[in-house]
This record gives structure tokens, C-alpha cells and sequence, in this order.
């Protein structure tokens, strides 16, 4: 018997630069394992911007999540595309120029919906109001968006 693929945890940011975070609970969420964004950013405060105007904003680099996945229990991998993953395992798209506007943003790839879409768990609190749901992007939008996509497995 086949296992039904599990649900991507949605959590929302708790400001307007701890997407990265809020992914990462996400995924910690996912697999019973227990963080906060706000653990986060006082773990790692050389990595968080504490005492700054944008403090929780997470540099994208595989650098960086190489320093953090291995003080919290996760390797990275560096990916081209979307891939499907597999337990205990997720992926991080980051569009650097999202929306043409230039604006860096991370979210977690859910599934695809139809050969043209996939859904996200877009932990942004400024995109729904009242009912909090998967976004539906368009493949076709993730080039001119320069994305970065980020293979997280748990050890």
C-alpha cells in the first residue's frame, strides 16, 4: 500500500523578513521536530540581522543554510529546478527578482497542481487575509524570477 504524500505545514512569517524561517519551521513542522523563527533568529544572530531594521531577514546563500542545517540537524543541496522530495525532505524556492519588482522571497514547494502551476506554502502574512491557503504560481513566472532552489533533507 502506497502512503498518501503528507501535507506542507503552513505557518506565516512573523515579520516582514523571516520568510527563510518560517519555511524552515514549516519543514521542521512537517517531521515533528519543534523550532521557532524567533529560536532561530537568536540562535543564529550573526545570520539574522538581530539589532538591525531587518532583523530575521536570512542571507540566501548555500553557505548559510550549510552553517544552520548543520547546527540543526539538516544537509542542503544546491538544485537547478523544482524536484519532487521525498521524506523527511523539502524544497525551498527563493525568487531573487520576484514579481520583476527585485524583491528576494522564500517559500516551500507544496506540489504541482497542473502541468502550468504549482502550489506553495508562501508564508508571507500580506498575501491572504482571512483564509490562509497554498499559493498557486506559474512555472512560466520562475525563470524571469531568478530563482534559487534549495534541497533541505533532515540527518
Amino acid at each position: 500500500m502506497a502512503l498518501a504524500k503528507k501535507t506542507v505545514v503552513i505557518i506565516k512569517q512573523i515579520s516582514d523578513f523571516t520568510c527563510t524561517l518560517a519555511c524552515i519551521q514549516s519543514f521542521f513542522a512537517d517531521n515533528f521536530r519543534e523550532i521557532t523563527q524567533t529560536e532561530m533568529i537568536f540562535r543564529f544572530p550573526y545570520l539574522c540581522g538581530v539589532g538591525t531594521k531587518i532583523q530575521g531577514a536570512f542571507p540566501v546563500a548555500k553557505s548559510t543554510f550549510d552553517q544552520v542545517g548543520s547546527s540543526l540537524g539538516f544537509d542542503v543541496d544546491e538544485l537547478k529546478a523544482i524536484e519532487e522530495p521525498k521524506d523527511k525532505e523539502c524544497v525551498l524556492i527563493i525568487p531573487t527578482n520576484y514579481g520583476g519588482k527585485g524583491i528576494v522571497h522564500t517559500v516551500r514547494y507544496h506540489k504541482e497542481c497542473d502541468a502550468d502551476h504549482v502550489w506553495m506554502m508562501d508564508p508571507s502574512p500580506n498575501r491572504y487575509s482571512e483564509v490562509w491557503s497554498f499559493a498557486k504560481w506559474k512555472k512560466a513566472d520562475l525563470p524571469a524570477w531568478s530563482c534559487q532552489y534549495y534541497l533541505l533533507k533532515l540527518k
